[in-house]
């Protein structure tokens, strides 16, 4: 995917893990607020999953745009966005009702896992081509692991545990640059808006 659209998930991904937290939040608090107070704050936090639905709808049209300018095939990507929005809808529709609970926390989970697997590159470089390296793809293995890490952070289970291939640092040179470049975008976004 190219780099504006990997941002864009990444976006989405962190704000539907903020939401999620939040939807957690406001369950823990739901019997100590009074009831106007409880459905003001569902209130707002089904605002925030319809929006985080749109943007996800839209980035689905944009891959199905260059699926037909580019002659790419963004197939399996879309089908997880698309998995990502109706969970995204099924937890709308939840806090509507207004419900917090685990129902809602549910879907909003499966809309993250959902969103991470549209960035899993299967082992031996199966996803992509180009590239500066010969032979294309390459780096899955290191795509997988970020991935798995985003999968579990996602999920609420970050563990200190991580993999140790080197004693003296790591190289992202084996990380497909398409992947790379979008990382760089993020973080250079976030440090932008964190002068702001």
């Amino acid at each position: 995917m190219p780099p504006s659209i990997v941002l864009e998930v990444l976006r989405i991904i962190k704000e539907e893990v903020d939401l999620r937290e939040l939807t957690r939040v406001a369950e823990q608090a739901r019997g100590a607020l009074a009831a106007h107070v409880y459905e003001a704050e569902t209130s707002a936090l089904e605002e925030t999953q319809r929006g985080l639905a749109e943007r996800t709808q839209q980035v689905i049209r944009d891959l199905e745009d260059l699926q037909e300018l580019n002659d790419k095939n963004y197939g399996r990507e879309i089908e997880q966005l698309s998995v990502a929005g109706a969970a995204m809808r099924d937890a709308e529709e939840l806090l509507a009702i207004p419900d917090t609970g685990a129902p809602a926390v549910a879907a909003e989970t499966e809309a993250i896992e959902a969103l991470l697997r549209t960035r899993k590159v299967k082992p031996g470089g199966g996803g992509g081509g180009g590239g500066s390296t010969p032979g294309g793809g390459g780096g899955g293995e290191q795509t997988d692991l970020l991935a798995s890490a985003l999968q579990r952070i996602g999920r609420g289970e970050a563990s200190d545990e991580r993999p140790v291939k080197q004693s003296t640092g790591s190289s992202l040179s084996d990380v497909p640059d398409e992947f790379r470049r979008g990382l760089d975008a993020y973080f250079n976004a976030l440090e932008d808006g964190g002068r702001r």
